[in-house]
This record gives structure tokens, sequence and C-alpha cells, in this order.
């Protein structure tokens, strides 16, 4: 701990080479849990670089309260949430589910009443906070398959488990989001 600390003091004055020390140090766990939330490796180097330019950036007041890993992770873990929702909103799939579980359909017209946008955008923040509340591995498979569009058998393949617990997963996360959506609009 008296380590982190020394470390976290030099990097505080501007010392390059501590910053390169914690560079090396954790840079490929911290790019492997990247990945597995965005499953994508560039995007999984983008926002590991970005959080150690944060880090470096705000160097004169970077404080630590936890473990110096368990800071690294949660900022990758909140800089890959902030990435999924900007990259993707909702896709097509995603509006879908949003409106069905909230009782509307596609009218095809361009521009929806105030009343159903208002209804439409709530939603979607019911939507990506129950997301959010789904556990750690269904909330991945999840995010794999419908904001990644990958198959079935690829997540399976990615996350060395079977098809039939992929399928398992999506069915849960939405039963789980139909339920919360459902529950949401009628309190």
């Amino acid at each position: 701990m008296s380590e982190e600390r020394d470390l976290i003091q030099r990097i505080s004055r501007g010392d390059t080479d501590a910053f390169r020390e914690l560079f090396a140090a954790c840079y490929r766990s911290l790019f492997s849990y990247a990945l597995s939330l965005v499953i994508d490796r560039e995007t999984a180097k983008d926002i590991i670089q970005d959080v150690f330019f944060r880090i470096w950036e705000n160097r004169k007041n970077f404080e630590i309260h936890t473990s110096l890993k368990a800071f690294l992770f949660a900022s990758v873990r909140n800089s890959a949430i902030d990435h999924i929702r900007k990259q993707k909103r909702f896709s097509g799939y995603e509006r879908e589910l949003v409106e069905i579980l909230s009782g509307q359909t596609s009218s095809g017209n361009a521009a929806p009443e105030p009343l159903n946008s208002i209804i439409y955008n709530e939603t979607c923040d019911i939507v990506e906070s129950a997301i959010e509340k789904l556990p750690e591995q269904c909330r991945r498979i999840f995010i794999m398959s419908r904001f990644h569009g990958l198959k079935h058998k690829q997540i399976a393949e990615k996350l060395d488990i079977s098809s039939r617990t992929v399928e398992a997963h999506i069915y849960a996360a939405l039963k789980f989001l139909r339920e919360t959506v459902k529950k949401s609009l009628s309190d």
C-alpha cells in the first residue's frame, strides 16, 4: 500500500517515469477488462488511453481513497459504460424493444406526439437503468447480443460457455427488462 501511495505522489508531482510504470504494470489487465465490456480491441485501447490521459491531465489533484487497481478498474468500467451509451443510445432493436415494452408502436410519423416522446424518453431511461442492474454476466451477454449484434454462438465462443447458457441469460435479461419497464410505467 505504501508503494501505491508513493507511486501516486510521484505521479502527482509530474514524474513521467512513475506514470509509465503505472501504465506498464496495469495495461494488460485493464485492456482485458475493457475488451470484455466493449468487445472491440480498438475501443478497449481508446478507453484505456482515455483513463490514463485523464489521470495525467488531473495529476495534481490525483487522490485515491481505495486501492489503485480498484480505482483503475472502476474508471475503465465507467468509461466503457459511457462509451456504450454514446455509441448507440439505442439501435433499431433497442428502439423496437422500448416501444414494445412501453406499449407504443411505430406510427410512421416523422415527429411523434409530445406525450409519446416524453413516454419514449422515460422508457429509454428506465431500460438503461434496468440494464445496469442486471447481473454482470447477464448484462455482458445482453450487451454483446443486442448492442454489438453478436450471435449466440459467437458470444458462447468468446465467453467459453454454451449457446444454451447465452440463450438463458438473454431470456432472463429480456424478462427482467419487461417486468421493470411495466412496473415503472404503472407506478
